[in-house]
């Protein structure tokens, strides 16, 4: 997997993410694709979701969110963001429905790695009818460098290589401890209020899906 640019499409959990802290693999991987280490696509309604989410007062209140923050990702999602058109009919069902745009933009825009921490897309990791698609995620772990699978550590040296300088072997790299436990804890009751603030956007918000060519 070496020599040329690699696609990706990221789940909107994980923007939000790298917003609220500025520790852990989320922001890191933000950091990664706002420093050009692989090309970001986006499909037309979790751009949406996204400007619905990061522009509400409150949440920029309730979890620390700078004005200037939000204002960069905007900026880089409209300058630096490919447009992806969404597959439609999909191959493969999602469990939540409404996450359905996310794995429909990755199918599109034929991209190589859809990176989520959804338990409903990672599920489909290893489905063949997403063909060469390949579902990966940033975990919470321990402070020890965790075990993932072979596409797992596949990603570490496409799309993490310049951001996780820690002392774990190249094979490992992919995923480092997000925080201690009692911060990852902390960040799980925020980012339950973040999920809920999706579910909302995403039950009534309209995804229009266009058929591939």
């Amino acid at each position: 997997m070496s020599g040329g640019p690699v696609n990706v499409v990221v789940d909107t959990n994980l923007f939000v993410s790298a917003l609220i802290s500025a520790r852990g693999t989320p922001r890191a991987l933000y950091t990664a694709w706002r420093d050009g280490a692989f090309t970001l696509h986006l499909g037309d309604p979790q751009r949406a979701e996204l400007v619905a989410v990061l522009a509400r007062p409150h949440f920029r209140e309730r979890f620390g969110v700078s004005d200037d923050e939000t204002r960069e990702l905007f900026y880089l999602l409209e300058t630096r963001a490919r447009r992806a058109s969404l597959r439609d009919p999909l191959p493969i069902r999602v469990r939540d429905p409404k996450d359905e745009q996310i794995l429909a933009a990755a199918l599109g825009a034929g991209v190589g790695y859809l990176v989520s921490g959804d338990a409903d897309f990672l599920v489909l990791a290893d489905d063949p009818r997403l063909g060469a698609l390949r579902i990966v995620t940033a975990r919470d772990s321990s402070s020890d460098c965790p075990r993932h699978s072979e596409r797992d550590y596949a990603t570490a040296e496409n799309i993490h290589r310049a951001t996780y300088p820690r002392e774990c072997s190249a094979r490992t790299a992919v995923i480092h401890s997000l925080a201690s436990p009692q911060r990852a804890r902390r960040r799980g009751r925020l980012m339950g209020d973040v999920s809920a603030d999706l579910g909302g956007i995403r039950s009534f918000q309209a995804a229009p899906v266009i058929s591939s060519t």
